[in-house]
């Protein structure tokens, strides 16, 4: 699941980026050296592409919380072996785990906390998730590279109908290698393959239908319940939502007093 679905919030995170217009200035960040993407026009027409690019890669980062949380639990024993590597080539694959560990958890951790406009780490989001970003898809693509053929055969040698017909009582462990996740010396199952599965689908599910609904809108929107930016809106010209109070933007009374001006500036006239 996840080698389809991380690809997907990586290229419309990238999108992102290239839809703010970088070679116009307008992007954050700025100067981002030799990691500088290629630009096109965004397209004006469908009028929703930039709401169903975003929509894909926050709902689709959230929803991947409790997988991302799942496969870390069962591959944590395996991060903390002692030595941590016997070769040149599994020092380079613990390098690739620390990049691929550290940088989606920095990208959840940071991409929840700007949903919810909370700032507390102190420096740009933007930038530091636009570069921990980059940290993230060089270790995802060197740990797909390195496991790529190991992951195939553990997707062959255990079929999901014969998971999903497995009861606790009937779970056994893998045969046990050097190299794989499988204790040397295992306890009984606690719970069935099926049932981590369903756990987890579980969650994904769940955390689907309480922030899907701030994309798709309509009727689902109510469903949103960690919606950020309020339920309400106002009445006639003012029906649209606002991202903070005035308050939070530092809007004092003096700026919207009679003295408040609006200057145009641009060409040759002011």
């Amino acid at each position: 699941m996840l080698l389809v679905t991380l690809p997907i919030v990586i290229l419309t995170g990238l999108l992102s980026y290239i839809a703010y217009g970088p070679r116009l200035g307008q992007a954050i960040p700025g100067d981002v050296g030799w990691l500088k993407l290629p630009t096109f026009d965004w397209p004006t027409d469908p009028s929703w592409l930039y709401r169903l690019t975003q929509g894909l890669h926050v709902g689709l980062g959230l929803v991947l919380i409790p997988v991302v949380l799942a496969k870390l639990w069962s591959v944590i024993p395996r991060l903390f072996v002692v030595p941590p590597a016997r070769s040149v080539a599994q020092l380079l694959e613990r390098v690739s785990l620390l990049m691929l560990v550290g940088g989606i958890l920095f990208e959840i951790v940071t991409g929840v906390l700007n949903i919810q406009y909370d700032y507390i780490f102190g420096f740009s989001f933007y930038t530091a998730h636009y570069f921990g970003a980059w940290v993230f898809i060089t270790g995802f693509v060197v740990h797909v590279a390195i496991k790529s053929r190991r992951m195939w055969s553990g997707l062959r040698s255990m079929p999901l109908r014969e998971v999903l017909r497995t009861a606790r009582a009937d779970t056994k462990p893998q045969p046990w290698q050097p190299d794989s996740l499988v204790a040397a010396d295992p306890g009984p199952a606690t719970m069935s393959r099926r049932g981590a599965l369903a756990l987890v689908g579980g969650g994904a599910l769940f955390l689907a239908l309480i922030t899907a609904g701030q994309t798709v809108g309509g009727y689902a929107r109510p469903a949103a319940l960690l919606l950020p930016r309020g339920r309400s809106r106002g009445n006639g010209p003012n029906d649209f939502e606002v991202n903070r109070t005035a308050a939070a933007a530092g809007i004092s009374p003096l700026d919207t007093a009679d003295r408040w001006r609006l200057t145009m500036t641009g060409g040759p006239g002011r």
